[in-house]
């Protein structure tokens, strides 16, 4: 006989992959708002968990709340500050906010640690076709194309 309620709670990694699972499945599945409750309620537990950050960074794109998304991915890159897909997705809240050094400076950085992202290279080729440098927009949107 168990006694204490043994193996019917979920251990902490259980529950935290749950919600993380429940957030994404949101997400993909057209609902940023649920995505956000999910991942939020995780970072109450555990304000330092990535994943969670990284998904209300992504939602938050989605729901048009780059106020939200860029406090999200700023977060995320003090934890972890060499992410690429965080400074993309910081590059684009930036952008949204028509902080453009900002986001030019969060682009370059993604597309140096990852010179295959195409979203960063994206990012970069609008930032500079609104600064007038249209040769050097080109020349990342075809690298953005690759």
């Amino acid at each position: 006989m168990r006694g204490g309620g043994e193996g019917v709670r979920a251990d902490a990694a259980t529950v935290t992959a749950m919600r993380l699972a429940e957030a994404r499945a949101a997400l993909e599945d057209g609902d940023p708002q649920t995505a956000i409750v999910e991942a939020e309620e995780l970072l109450d537990v555990d304000p330092e968990n990535l994943d969670a950050l990284f998904l209300v960074g992504d939602a938050s794109l989605e729901l048009g709340d780059a106020l939200g998304a860029r406090a999200a991915y700023e977060r995320y890159l003090e934890l972890c500050p060499e992410d690429p897909g965080a400074l993309s997705g910081l590059a684009v809240a930036c952008f949204d906010l028509t902080d453009l050094d900002g986001s030019l400076s969060a682009a370059r950085q993604a597309v140096a640690l990852e010179p295959q992202l195409a979203e960063a290279w994206h990012q970069l080729a609008l930032i500079l076709e609104l600064r007038g440098e249209a040769k050097e927009a080109r020349q990342h949107q075809r690298r953005a194309a690759e």
